[in-house]
């Protein structure tokens, strides 16, 4: 039978493929994936703490390498085509790494990401030698630590329109949601990368000025007890630091109470923590004797580690008065 070719129906175009909208991770999915991922690093820097806990003391404040090497171990490879761009926190809340293109990235671009990353964190509280902070080691530590470790923090929190942070920035990355891995992602606001470069500027400009201005308020005297206590071998960091507080009392009214305090890490575990604190309290009187004109010197003693990704610290205090002090070394008072 014969059909014409009116009653034939009418061709369709052709569906054409369409773009998937732009969906980035937000603050809140980002967040929630680190929060995993920090858990999960965690438990795996508590089961070496367990087993090497005195090896990592005695690295002296440089134990965080063994984090930042575990941290590479999980991060770089999974954040990668490896991984498929997914740490398990970032599967578990469906997003994913990918570059502007919608592909996963490479392995050394997932490196660089994660170096930009993690080396301000790792960093951060580092026993630099004053030497080498002194022969511009400083500007480089700061730079990196503060530099780097702000621009990541404010473009975290306000680029709201691409969540790109500084170490995706670096490489070119997105964090999106899965299934809108290659639609067409937009730019960084331009004003973004001014405000990264006045931080970058001010982290070069500012550690300077304070050291100076640190060095001025402090007494001479408070420097040279805290460099004679930092050059103790024990000693992983130490600080000494004056202040005075405002009391009020109901009998006497209105009292101003001065004291010293002495905070020092240790790269060992201390048998006899009371000779200890005194062997500090020695140096202090020493090499600053005002501390003995003060209401109160008080001391406390860390032992143990801190991997960045897990620590633990056993910290014992003395607070005394000088004279207490002077009884508890042996010593007699200085005269009046």
């Amino acid at each position: 039978m014969d059909t014409s070719a009116s009653e034939l129906p009418p061709l369709l175009p052709p569906e054409l493929p369409t773009t998937p909208e732009f969906r980035k991770a937000g603050f809140s999915r980002r967040v929630g994936a680190f929060l995993i991922d920090s858990i999960l690093l965690g438990i795996v820097g508590w089961i070496l703490g367990f087993f090497f806990a005195d090896a990592f003391m005695r690295m002296a404040g440089w134990e965080r390498a063994i984090g930042f090497a575990v941290a590479s171990l999980y991060f770089v490879p999974l954040n990668s085509r490896f991984g498929r761009g997914q740490t398990v926190g970032k599967r578990a809340l469906g997003i994913r790494v990918v570059s502007k293109t919608g592909a996963t990235l490479g392995f050394p671009r997932s490196l660089a990401r994660s170096a930009v990353l993690m080396v301000p964190y790792f960093l951060n509280g580092a026993p630099i030698p004053m030497e080498v902070l002194k022969l511009g080691g400083g500007l480089v530590f700061s730079e990196a630590v503060f530099g780097l470790g702000l621009s990541i923090v404010y473009l975290i929190a306000v680029n709201a329109r691409t969540r790109q942070s500084l170490h995706d920035l670096v490489v070119g990355s997105y964090v999106v949601r899965v299934g809108s891995e290659t639609a067409d992602k937009p730019r960084t606001w331009t004003g973004h990368y001014v405000v990264v470069g006045l931080i970058l500027i001010a982290a070069g400009v500012l550690p300077t000025l304070g050291a100076k201005l640190l060095a001025k308020w402090l007494p001479q005297e408070v420097l040279t007890a805290y460099e004679a206590i930092q050059r103790e071998p024990e000693v992983t960091s130490a600080q000494v630091m004056t202040g005075q507080t405002v009391f009020w009392d109901s009998a006497k009214g209105q009292r101003l109470v001065t004291g010293v305090t002495v905070n020092v890490r240790l790269n060992r575990r201390i048998e006899n923590h009371d000779e200890e604190a005194n062997k500090f309290v020695r140096i202090l009187l020493a090499k600053y004797p005002e501390a003995a004109t003060k209401d109160s010197i008080s001391v406390t003693l860390s032992e143990g580690y801190d991997l960045g990704i897990a620590s633990w610290f056993f910290r014992q205090g003395f607070n005394y008065s000088p004279q207490q002090w002077w009884e508890r070394i042996g010593s007699a008072a200085p005269a009046p």
